[in-house]
């Protein structure tokens, strides 16, 4: 028989882990600000080990993008982003939300992890999303009309639905209806960015209970906040309203309530 050396046990046990939880979504819906509040948890690491750059060069310690765009690292180089020890381990990537294959690599890889959703206004987001695009150089001398033309022509084109970004990133209820087929609703938490503004003690205890850790009270900070350097026409917001009108409508069905801010003023 092999004896085994208890005091030593500890070196069998592997440094990593798959996270706890992850923030999937949805983009420029306020994930930034989740990520850098609870990363002051005493009881949270949000993908302690992982570092990288963005396109322009500057650090990156926030998105990992292993679903989307690193999925072919592995399992164990994703493992080495989490310390395996007493905190609850986690990620933000706002892309995991909006495409089915990446749904469905979550499943196969982090059946447990729970989810939790951010989502705006998709008028107020699709905005920001250009502004955000024009800023860092991606849109430049394209004008907003033009941009959502295209945009919009290919978000509604079921054969090129995964070729646009500003429009389909608000068709929140149809990423979730599908994320639905994989994990169960008690292991995703749906928070409304507006709300979390505006009483972000209440919003942050969510978070908390859902994770299972402590309630803090700790000084909550709005970041990535930009300037915008035009103003959203009228007539463009009402289009964008009467687009996402009936997608609106279905995502209120499935939380039970509506949600007044998103409300369309034009009806």
């Amino acid at each position: 028989m092999v004896k085994i050396d208890l005091n030593n046990l500890f070196l069998l046990k592997s440094k990593y882990t798959l996270p706890h939880f992850l923030i999937i979504g949805a983009q420029k819906g306020g994930t930034s600000s989740l990520w850098h509040n609870l990363k002051k948890h005493p009881e949270i690491e949000l993908s302690p080990n992982f570092r990288s750059k963005w396109p322009d060069g500057s650090p990156n310690s926030k998105e990992i993008h292993f679903f989307d765009r690193e999925f072919d690292r592995g399992v164990e180089w994703y493992k080495k982003q989490f310390n395996n020890n007493q905190k609850v381990q986690g990620e933000v990537t706002p892309d995991y939300l909006v495409d089915n294959t990446y749904h469905e690599r979550m499943f196969k890889t982090v059946p447990k992890a729970k989810l939790i959703i951010a989502l705006r206004d998709p008028v107020t987001r699709v905005y920001s999303a250009y502004n955000h695009f024009q800023q860092e150089g991606y849109m430049l001398n394209v004008d907003y009309s033009t941009a959502l033309t295209f945009e919009e022509n290919y978000a509604l084109d079921k054969k090129n639905k995964y070729k646009t970004g500003m429009i389909r990133y608000g068709f929140y209820i149809d990423q979730i209806e599908n994320l639905l087929k994989y994990y169960p609703k008690e292991q995703i938490l749906i928070i409304i960015s507006e709300h979390l503004k505006k009483k972000p003690e209440e919003n942050y205890n969510k978070v908390f209970d859902f994770l299972g850790v402590k309630k803090i009270n700790s000084h909550v900070e709005n970041i990535h906040i930009r300037s915008y350097f035009d103003t959203l026409q009228e007539d463009m917001k009402k289009e964008l309203y009467r687009l996402y009108k009936p997608y609106n409508k279905r995502l209120f069905k499935l939380l039970g309530y509506e949600i007044k801010e998103w409300i369309e003023p034009y009806s």
